[in-house]
């Protein structure tokens, strides 16, 4: 198509008859426009079109929303290298675009403007380099209509910068940007605030120089999402360093024993001279193993005995490496962060990498840690008591340093067995942890709260039973609990609805630490639930399943009702049916997975209850169905409905003989 007036006519035609509210007229239109579009020049007869000052105002936007559409569809380039624009037209529709958009009428430039960006998201800045220039060079029109059009171009341009997955190649754009861009854009917001100083009284100027001021805002913010908050190549390898003279110094002693005592000195200079930034996480955590694998040797061990060294040690690298970082996760992700604090999961962290190290040190030189170290527990604590509600970090670290010291052995079962004999744990509890939950406030210092209830739970073994179990009020008031049914039962009702009303917050509906404690609950008190069964809620799944330990800890609290309950009393089957049956229904139906398999499982403990030699009509009725080929094509509903088939032969043999269902 050549750019000539008649093909501007005939295209300004058409495109009014994309308007027609008749079909008859408006689809053969529209097909003639989609069969034209990959012609050489199609895009500049729309760009010239919109141009034509005497083209009206409505055929000018159809023809700028069929321009961005056309670039929407055709722009990028194909996988297998297709590309749909002739290159002349792509370097052209380039030098034109811009300058139309920014005298366009409104409509029409909102049009353009998306088209600049999508076509930025290919081209910008490798294939167009020269459109920051192009837009900077705009700000010193003094023209809003002008400007405002630039800053609507660079919002949509740039808020992909928002979502975008971290990578080199993202950083050197924006890099680029940030050189050609942030200093204009600076300098205009500064002129645009001095203009709203300077129209104080102007309601319909103010209204303009604040809508620039709002999208000034939003591209600024566009341009700071992205934080470099990940570990460069710097920092990688510098870590994998560390690892690698840890390797060393663990395999070769001997050989490397002569170059060790430098690698000590540079892993001390980085620790104490990098900063908090996340980015050196993994560096910072690496150093310490090191030093921690160091001090384990017997060869390099005299390297930390002078107590000198000791205190730097703890001064300058374990408690800045132990302050609490994670308040974001506490508050957002309760399960992950019980999961990385209490299980151990947070391996490779500073505080953990941290912890580490005062274990080997205090495994050598105990009596110089706990004098030394000691000396820094009382001074945090006293910084913490000088103003709790600023200086609670400072008791964190403290309470993890304690437990870092102390700790010389543990079990899963029994949590820690061996302790320093040097750490009195029963007086540092009465003084410094049973304290912050027994203040009134249950919502005060609520990390304070989490590290004095894990204080509690794994020196459970080492504390006085007496203190152990005189917690347990306070613990059910932040909504945990312990063992032992007889000391439970007095307050089972308590801990049972506040656990359930912690499950029906929004954010807790499938919170497998809370479903698991009123597991152990039922598990604990056994025939002594009984009475606050009334509490239990069958209804408790979510309606799109997402956390397996969740699900599992469900059906086995679901389990334990039944076997508690009909060892107690047989023909209470029929009451867990009634109202089970009509879940397990919609749930078959609906074909939820997840809950498929335990659904069978709980079935057949339900089947296995009724010893008198005959199955109650409704599992007759869904017998035929367990044999269906698509229910066994799924490997994990195998198991389930083995044993669903076991309960069914040693309940209903006769039942199923006299049905003709062997076969099946």
């Amino acid at each position: 198509m050549e750019l000539t007036n008649d093909n501007i006519k005939t295209l300004s035609e058409y495109l009014r008859q994309t308007l027609s509210p008749e079909l008859n007229i408006r689809r053969p239109a529209e097909q003639f426009l989609e069969s034209v579009e990959l012609s050489k020049n199609y895009a500049l007869l729309l760009l010239h079109l919109v141009d034509k000052p005497e083209v009206e105002l409505t055929i000018k936007i159809a023809g700028a929303v069929a321009f961005k559409n056309f670039i929407k569809r055709n722009w990028p380039v194909t996988e297998d290298g297709t590309n749909r624009i002739h290159l002349e037209d792509r370097e052209l529709v380039k030098k034109l675009i811009v300058n139309l958009m920014l005298h366009s009428p409104e409509a029409i430039q909102k049009q353009l403007s998306d088209a600049v960006s999508i076509i930025g998201r290919y081209d910008f800045p490798n294939k167009w380099p020269d459109l920051i220039s192009e837009m900077v060079e705009k700000f010193g029109t003094g023209d809003f209509h002008v400007i405002n059009g630039i800053l609507h171009t660079a919002h949509s341009l740039f808020k992909r910068y928002r979502h975008e997955f971290k990578s080199q190649e993202l950083w050197t754009e924006i890099k680029f940007v940030l050189d050609k861009f942030a200093k204009p854009l600076t300098e205009l917001f500064q002129a645009t605030m001095n203009l709203a100083t300077t129209h104080a009284n102007n309601p319909d100027a103010l209204k303009v120089i604040y809508s620039s001021l709002v999208i000034i805002c939003k591209v600024f913010y566009s341009l700071n999402f992205q934080d470099d908050d990940e570990p460069g190549l710097l920092e990688k390898l510098k870590a994998q360093v560390c690892e690698n003279v840890a390797l060393y110094a663990q395999k070769y002693d001997e050989e490397f024993q002569p170059y060790l005592p430098n690698f000590v000195t540079a892993a001390w200079n980085l620790l104490i001279s990098t900063g908090k930034q996340s980015k050196y996480d993994l560096l910072v955590s690496t150093a310490l193993q090191f030093l921690a694998t160091v001090a384990d040797r017997s060869h390099y061990r005299h390297l930390f005995e002078d107590p000198v060294v000791l205190s730097n040690i703890c001064e300058k690298v374990i408690i800045p490496n132990m302050e609490f970082r994670n308040e974001e996760l506490f508050e957002d992700n309760p399960e992950e962060y019980i999961r990385r604090d209490i299980e151990g999961s947070d391996v490779d962290t500073r505080r953990r990498s941290a912890c580490d190290l005062v274990k080997v040190l205090s495994r050598y030189f105990e009596a110089k840690m706990m004098e030394i170290f000691g000396q820094y527990v009382k001074i945090m604590l006293k910084h913490y008591e000088d103003n709790p509600a600023l200086n609670w970090r400072s008791k964190d670290a403290a309470l993890y340093l304690v437990t870092s010291l102390a700790s010389k052995g543990q079990t899963q079962r029994q949590g820690i067995t061996q302790t320093s004999e040097l750490v009195d744990l029963t007086d540092f509890a009465r003084h410094h942890t049973l304290p912050e939950l027994q203040k009134e406030d249950v919502n005060l210092l609520p990390v304070l709260k989490a590290d004095s209830i894990k204080y509690v739970m794994i020196f459970r073994s080492i504390l006085p039973k007496e203190m152990v179990v005189g917690s347990l009020t306070q613990l059910v008031r932040h909504l945990d609990a312990t063992s032992q049914a007889a000391e439970l039962s007095s307050i089972a009702q308590e801990i049972l609805t506040k656990l359930l009303n912690v499950l029906s917050r929004p954010n807790s509906l499938e919170n497998e630490y809370v479903m698991k404690a009123i597991m152990r609950t039922f598990s604990c008190l056994q025939e002594r639930v009984i009475p606050y069964l009334g509490e239990r809620n069958l209804r408790l799944w979510p309606s799109n399943p997402s956390k397996p330990h969740f699900n599992h800890y469900l059906f086995e609290t679901i389990g334990l009702s039944i076997r508690i309950v009909c060892s107690a009393n047989p023909s209470s089957v029929s009451s867990f049916e009634a109202a089970l049956f009509p879940i397990f229904q919609e749930l078959l139906q609906q074909d939820v997975q997840e809950f498929i398999p335990y659904v069978f499982q709980v079935l057949s403990l339900l089947l296995e209850q009724h010893t008198s030699g005959d199955a109650p009509e409704p599992y007759m009725v869904l017998f035929p169905c367990l044999l269906s080929p698509v229910l066994w094509e799924r490997p994990g509903n195998i198991h389930p409905l083995v044993r669903l088939l076991q309960a069914f032969i040693r309940t209903a043999a006769q039942q199923i003989s006299d049905t003709h269902k062997v076969v099946g």
